[in-house]
């Protein structure tokens, strides 16, 4: 073999390609052409991307097509069809979007009424995989940019695998269990995924262009959208601000002063009347504390380390200094705040509200403070160019919100409806009080949280009550095994290892597709586990069946994960590098005693032939590949 052959053996420094160099960093008056005309940038997304757009689109809606239900199905689906068909006000929360989107569906000339609305899940989920066959496509192909192995690929071999990294992809989420259960029938979800999908995809274009604010305003109007058609969504907002950190720091820090703004405010809104205990649950308080404490200790940190590079590079302190500085004070905070949490919950269990009461205004005052000496900092310390002082990007911070307000707004499309008098008028939320009911799900029961116990080690504890012994505990991985046990009976668990094929290759890529994928990844996990604590599911079936479509936005990250894992395999397969091509036939064999196991377990578990030959038609891909 050949030195250059034998160099690619070795991983070196990650390739910065011209997409994943930050465009912010770059100087427009050097970077302008001679020329008086601008040169017209490409399209971000390209023609064999919008190719696995189409065909992924196209295949699934087929499918869901030729199965969709020829009337009205179980549960909710004759109450969603006849809000649909008069475009009244379905059960809490209301579902406007949905409720709009469906009744241009009723106009048809064609099928019965439960038949259009669920012709138009089949549209949404369709619509919605073909846009993650868009983003794997182009992922895929910048994935594969910045990694040394993958380089000598060709332009043409680039796009044929990111073309069949999304087609796979975008068919995994389509024929998806949960998925596919909700594109043939009456009911909401698909909508929420295809708004969502439009978020993720918005989102990766302003990433990779962020000096184009439009697709990051528009992406938050979607997003409003998700909260107007499905409020779980809105759990994914951490992982949406993060995208904005990762893109933009100097943009991410005005996003993260605002949220933690609005964890003050939230704060001050959960006080109840004096003397009074609280409205919502204590879990419910611990979640909303933790995530506002990471998001403010977050800001203190970045603020502090970048404004004090300027004291490095003056000299005036080195370095190390300026890190055990940052650190001692982000240490401080958090003891800080874990002494408000001992008080607060001391006085919760003793059932003091009004003491309670004194120490969340106590905290949110000293967290105030901070705040605002937080930015006093950052604009007495403004001479770095690299790192701006807080609230300098205001307005596109404010246009985001704006955006999601506008999207949120639908809401008001409800009370609206409701003056109409509709057949399917819920809760009447042309008053006052209907419309709180609606928006705020007042029908259902009160969110009762998990616990970490619950959560990641034994799924049937149970806290008990003051004053009586611990029950004992049994290790069967909690309430995150059985969502694995989920995600596994949907995708198998080769297809599950594939997806964490991408981060083996992680360290590999380029900095800012590196950053991507961690963002992506963020988001499955926050979303994932805040999901897991609110809803607190158990294993036996009636509650998975009953839970398993909230967890169906997730799984479009398992899916995407799964096409950049085929995309680094098929790329393996064109580069024929004999170091990787050892690593992949063990990760196939991996994967194909993985398939044999499940296909043994299915066999022996059921006699029906639709889950048997689809075991054996993943057996048999997998084997293909790895003869």
């Amino acid at each position: 073999m050949s030195k250059g052959k034998r160099g690619n053996k070795r991983f070196p420094k990650p390739l910065q390609t011209q997409e994943s160099t930050p465009e912010l960093l770059t100087d427009p008056q050097k970077a302008a052409p001679e020329s008086d005309a601008p040169a017209k940038p490409n399209p971000f997304f390209r023609r064999c991307d919008w190719l696995a757009f189409a065909l992924a689109t196209m295949i699934s809606f087929g499918v869901y097509f030729y199965t969709l239900a020829p009337d009205l199905t179980l549960e909710d689906s004759g109450e969603l069809a006849v809000g649909s068909m008069y475009a009244g006000v379905p059960h809490p929360p209301g579902y406007p979007v949905w409720t709009l989107y469906t009744w241009a569906f009723t106009k048809l000339p064609f099928g019965n009424i439960a038949w259009r609305v669920a012709l138009s899940s089949a549209v949404a989920a369709a619509l919605a995989c073909g846009l993650l066959a868009l983003m794997v496509s182009r992922s895929a192909q910048l994935m594969l940019k910045g990694i040394e192995p993958f380089r000598e690929l060709k332009e043409r071999q680039g796009n044929t695998i990111g073309l069949i990294s999304g087609i796979t992809a975008g068919l995994l989420l389509a024929f998806n269990g949960f998925m596919w259960s909700q594109a043939v029938i009456v009911e909401v979800y698909t909508l929420g995924i295809l708004t969502f999908m439009a978020v993720l995809a918005l989102m990766m274009r302003w990433y990779f262009r962020p000096t184009e604010r439009w697709p990051m305003y528009l992406a938050y109007f979607c997003f409003g959208l998700c909260f107007a058609n499905h409020q779980t969504l809105l759990l994914a907002a951490i992982g949406i601000e993060a995208i904005v950190l990762l893109a933009d720091r100097n943009l991410g820090k005005d996003f993260l002063l605002c949220n933690c703004c609005v964890y003050i405010l939230g704060l001050l809104a959960t006080l109840p009347a004096e003397g009074a205990p609280p409205d919502g649950d204590p879990g419910v308080f611990v979640l909303f504390n933790i995530v506002g404490v990471t998001m403010v200790a977050l800001l203190l940190g970045i603020t502090l380390y970048g404004k004090g590079k300027q004291y490095v590079q003056k000299q005036s302190l080195d370095s190390k200094s300026l890190l055990a500085l940052t650190i001692g004070a982000i240490g401080i905070y958090l003891i800080s705040a874990g002494l408000f949490g001992w008080a607060w919950s001391s006085f919760f269990d003793k059932q003091h509200f009004s003491s309670a009461a004194n120490a969340v205004k106590v905290w949110a005052l000293l967290n105030a403070l901070l705040l605002g000496a937080v930015t006093v900092f950052s604009w007495f310390n403004r001479d770095d160019k690299e790192s701006s002082p807080l609230l300098l990007h205001w307005m596109p911070m404010l246009n985001t919100r704006a955006a999601w307000l506008l999207g949120a707004a639908f809401y008001l499309y409800m009370p609206v409806a409701s003056m109409t008098n509709p057949p399917m008028n819920w809760a009447y939320p042309r008053t006052e009080q209907g419309f709180k009911h609606a928006i705020s799900r007042g029908q259902y029961d009160r969110i009762a949280p998990s616990n970490l116990t619950r959560m990641f080690y034994d799924r049937n504890y149970v806290t008990p009550a003051p004053g009586t012994p611990s029950p004992r505990t049994q290790f069967n991985g909690g309430q995150a095994y059985v969502y694995l046990e989920e995600a596994g009976q949907e995708f198998s668990k080769s297809y599950l290892t594939l997806a964490f094929l991408p981060m083996v290759f992680l360290p590999w890529m380029a900095l800012r597709e590196r950053r991507w994928i961690a963002a992506l990844t963020g988001i499955f996990i926050s979303f994932t586990i805040i999901l897991i604590f609110l809803l607190n599911p158990t294993a036996d079936e009636q509650n998975r069946h009953l839970y398993k479509v909230f967890f169906t936005a997730t799984h479009i990250f398992i899916a995407l994960a799964a096409g950049l894992g085929v995309a680094i395999i098929a790329a393996t397969l064109a580069t024929r590098d004999r170091l990787l091509a050892a690593g992949l036939a063990g990760f196939l064999f991996l994967l194909c005693i993985l398939e044999i196991y499940d296909s043994f377990i299915i066999f022996k578990a059921t006699d029906f032939i639709i889950p048997q030959s689809a075991a054996v038609i993943g057996l048999s891909l997998i084997s293909l590949l790895l003869l």
